[in-house]
């Protein structure tokens, strides 16, 4: 039997299922569908793209032309909502708490304000 080298997807091992589908019952009765929003915060630079594995002929070396530098870094957030794309929010470098504040307070809470007239409106 042979062993194969494969990618490790990890898993939460503080992610607890019950606790989470107990708050997830208590919110629901709560607050509305439209007031839940959801951020994401990813980040990138240059080399966010360089493989990691990668094939060639047996007894010869992969190789994989890539930057080998120290890009500008990027952080992005994003905010959704079950009914829709909110914003995005860009920044050049980390993000910290008062640029996240920035981002929630007058992108998000505004426009959620603005989207939750629009759906009671509709619905």
């Amino acid at each position: 039997m042979g062993y194969t080298n494969k990618h490790v997807t990890n898993t939460a091992i503080e992610r607890n299922e019950e606790a989470r589908a107990l708050w997830w019952s208590e919110a629901r009765g709560i607050v509305m569908n439209v007031q839940l929003v959801f951020t994401d915060q990813l980040y990138f630079y240059d080399c966010t793209g360089a493989r990691k594995y990668g094939y060639s002929l047996q007894g010869e070396e992969c190789f994989v032309p890539s930057p080998f530098c120290r890009g500008e870094r990027f952080t992005a957030n994003l905010a959704l909502s079950i009914h829709c794309f909110i914003s995005l929010y860009i920044v050049e470098g980390s993000m910290n708490a008062a640029r996240f504040h920035d981002f929630i307070v007058p992108e998000v809470a505004v426009l959620l304000s603005l989207l939750s007239n629009h759906v009671s409106d509709h619905f």
